[in-house]
């Protein structure tokens, strides 16, 4: 294996991690931490339909949220 084959190896195993846990581990993680620090801090009812994000464009989409006051 060339050097310039290992650093192309390197290079696609970073961005396939960088895509993985942008397109998976991130909007998991972000509505995890949205919803329980919401509840927390505002003592209020934090809902969420879908979170999504896009590594490559940096954009980050909150689908169907609402938050209601506690009873």
């Amino acid at each position: 294996m060339t050097s310039l084959q290992r650093r192309g190896l390197i290079a696609t195993a970073l961005i396939g991690t960088y895509a993985l846990l942008g397109f998976l581990v991130a909007p998991w993680l972000i509505e995890r931490t949205l919803l329980s620090t919401l509840a927390e801090r505002l003592d209020a009812n934090p809902r969420v339909g879908e979170v999504t994000l896009n590594p490559f464009a940096f954009r980050l989409e909150i689908v169907d949220f609402a938050l209601t006051e506690a009873d």
